[in-house]
């Protein structure tokens, strides 16, 4: 009886075991993106005096709940292109969009991203760039 209750509360103790449970966050940020943040990015945003509290220079070190809200920051900046500000230099398309297209796959790939839910609120539902608006693209 003793064999019985011994291999049970082993048994018991293996499947409580987070590290069974649980895969942990592997996270790297591709060679692509880095040189686009090292480049267009970190002047504002790395270090103790960061703009906004936005730290880019430390994604990899970030737990995946703080990751992933600041990759939602960072999602509504690029798509509202508030980012970089105007008296920067903007992004070129192809760099804004390697930037939106792998934030994005992060979020979505945790199911994470809150974009879409905040762009049916009434202050985002009809938002259109000014600009674009009138630029006779649409």
């Amino acid at each position: 009886m003793d064999k019985i209750i011994e291999s049970s509360c082993l048994l018991i103790a293996v499947i409580a075991t987070p590290s069974f449970a649980e895969e942990p966050d592997k996270f790297s940020v591709p060679n692509g993106i880095q040189t686009v943040i090292k480049n267009r990015c970190l002047d504002c945003h790395s270090g103790e005096s960061a703009e906004a509290d936005v730290r880019l220079d430390q994604l990899a070190s970030l737990n995946l709940e703080n990751r992933l809200d600041l990759f939602n920051r960072v999602q509504e900046q690029l798509f509202l292109e508030r980012m970089p500000p105007d008296e920067a230099e903007p992004l070129s398309a192809n760099q804004r969009t390697v930037l939106r297209e792998w934030v994005s796959r992060e979020l979505n790939a945790h199911h994470a991203s809150k974009l879409e839910d905040k762009l049916q609120q009434p202050e985002y539902g009809n938002y259109v760039d000014h600009d674009k608006l009138f630029s006779g693209d649409y």
